[in-house]
């Protein structure tokens, strides 16, 4: 009896530490697994803010372009506006041309179209307005058309 007790006691005892064995085994697992996604997380993270640093720099390197394109053509545009106030100022005798129907605090702005036209407007609003292509364009055909 004895040993049947002692056999029993020793296979509780071997099972009890597999079982232990076995719960060690997958809380190590388990920590491992949650290791993995807190990293796996940590790296989306960083993709996510290196992809939207990507864009903003692209964004505003575009924006930077744009920009630098506009003042390259305003100041083309400033500079023959300039050249041709200058030739205006000369000694020319159509020294102010300016419609009867314009009132005084209007002052004449000039652009160009890309193929050269010039382009003239009075206003006061301290600048040519609008796309000298389209208003060209737009005489162009108000001309042919009879008006």
């Amino acid at each position: 009896m004895r040993k049947s007790i002692l056999v029993s006691l020793s296979i509780i005892i071997c099972l009890s530490l597999s079982a232990c064995g076995t719960n060690s085994k997958q809380a190590k697992q388990d920590s491992e697994a949650s290791s993995l996604k807190v990293a796996n997380s940590k790296l989306k993270k960083k993709a996510k803010k290196q992809s939207r640093e990507k864009k903003q720099a692209s964004s505003s390197s575009a924006v930077s372009a744009s920009n630098q394109q506009n003042n390259q053509q305003q100041q083309t545009q400033t500079s023959k506006a300039n050249t041709t106030s200058q030739s205006n100022n000369n000694g020319n005798s159509n020294q102010d041309q300016r419609p009867a129907d314009v009132p005084a605090n209007f002052k004449e702005y000039t652009s160009y179209t890309t193929d050269g036209h010039r382009m003239t407007q009075w206003n006061d609003a301290g600048s040519y307005c609008g796309d000298p292509d389209v208003q060209y364009d737009t005489i162009r055909k108000q001309t042919e058309a009879g008006f």
